[in-house]
């Protein structure tokens, strides 16, 4: 079994910012390297091969490998949950429990629930996605194939579901190729 902390709720503006950070000059990735919406997906797991020997790890990657916590489990739990609540937009993380591990697996379940990790997986969509969410992320791609038709514009006053999103796009398309 794993264990999880939720990801911390992006707004749609956030996500355009984080895109942009990404995607855009180097000026401007640097100011937006303290954003709030600089989250990120954090794995803590127990490495049996490490060339330093087995050993724990809490890390990130942005931009390369970002250790935040290397030693013990609950070292690395600490590490990973001061980071997640610094509450950067986008933060997530998830816990592996290891059989090789020296701690027994029944210490592993004890230490996460007692840092406050949720028991299971982290579910593939958070809680907080909404139609309009979907709708800014999806127009990423359709906006770079074609720019001229602006859908991003379109997906930030979009009200509906998820689901319905794609019948949208079409509509909207459709509307300006007439």
């Amino acid at each position: 079994m794993n264990y999880h902390l939720p990801e911390i709720e992006l707004s749609p503006i956030d996500l355009i910012n984080r895109r942009a950070a990404a995607t855009g000059s180097m000026t401007y990735a640097r100011l937006a390297s303290d954003a709030d919406y600089n989250g990120h997906p954090i794995s803590v797991s127990y490495k049996p091969h490490a060339v330093s020997g087995p050993i724990w790890n809490a890390e990130y990657f942005w931009g390369g490998r970002v250790v935040i916590g290397r030693g013990s489990l609950a070292h690395c739990l600490e590490a990973a949950k001061a980071e997640h609540d610094r509450g950067a937009g986008g933060c997530s993380v998830r816990v592996y429990l290891h059989e090789e591990a020296p701690e027994p697996i029944e210490h592993q379940r004890a230490l996460c629930s007692e840092s406050d990790f949720v028991a299971g997986k982290l579910p593939e969509t958070p809680a907080w996605w909404s139609g309009r969410h979907a709708a800014v992320s999806d127009s990423f791609h359709w906006d770079k194939r074609f720019p001229h038709h602006k859908l991003l514009q379109h997906a930030l006053k979009y009200e509906g579901t998820a689901d319905d999103w794609s019948d949208e796009r079409a509509f909207y398309l459709e509307e300006r190729r007439a």
